[in-house]
């Protein structure tokens, strides 16, 4: 579900507010996905832990203590710094540059690949930042897997990006690997 709920620091709570409409993809407990609601609900879950936004929660708790300075999740701090417009793979630039901002938990950020880097630093030393610092619990890098309950199937028609650019976003238009179970996902 990609609603638009506006540009307040409330945003995110008014989406989760829709979500007691949309039905389960599957039964509870049968498999996982991923889920961009599910993901905005967990944002939500931060705001109300923390008694702020969740980009403000996200500088706090992760970009911050990285030093992930040029990481950012509002446009309008995206266009102070190095930000490209997508492009579909036509050549053609996208008309709309992000996703609405009540989406932000579910990936709407813009980061460069050093920062990226830096996040993938984090995972691959145990959750500890170059400092020393542990921002992540020991096992939260385990296999999503080890429960013995499988990944959804068959493919998802919906297109997938996964060119490595750090700005990307699933299912976004124009991503330079666009592609679905049937080929080209049509943006073109």
């Amino acid at each position: 579900m990609f609603t638009d709920t506006g540009r307040g620091d409330d945003c995110v709570e008014r989406y989760v507010g829709l979500l007691a409409e949309v039905p389960s993809v599957f039964t509870p407990g049968a498999t996982y996905s991923y889920c961009n609601s599910g993901y905005v609900l967990l944002g939500r879950i931060i705001e109300v832990i923390d008694g702020q936004s969740w980009d403000e929660s996200l500088r706090e708790r992760l970009t911050g203590p990285l030093a992930a300075t040029q990481t950012v999740t509002l446009p309008e701090d995206a266009i102070l710094r190095r930000a490209a417009v997508g492009h579909y793979r036509c050549g053609t630039p996208v008309h709309v540059w992000g996703l609405p901002r009540s989406i932000g938990p579910a990936g709407l950020i813009t980061a460069t690949a050093g920062d990226l880097l830096t996040f993938a630093r984090l995972h691959l030393d145990g959750g500890v930042t170059a400092d020393g610092k542990r921002l992540l619990s020991e096992s939260s890098g385990s296999d999503p897997e080890a429960d013995g309950r499988p990944a959804p199937g068959p493919v998802s028609p919906w297109c997938t990006t996964w060119s490595g650019t750090p700005a990307a976003t699933s299912a976004s238009p124009g991503s330079s690997t666009c592609r679905s179970a049937t080929g080209s996902c049509g943006w073109c």
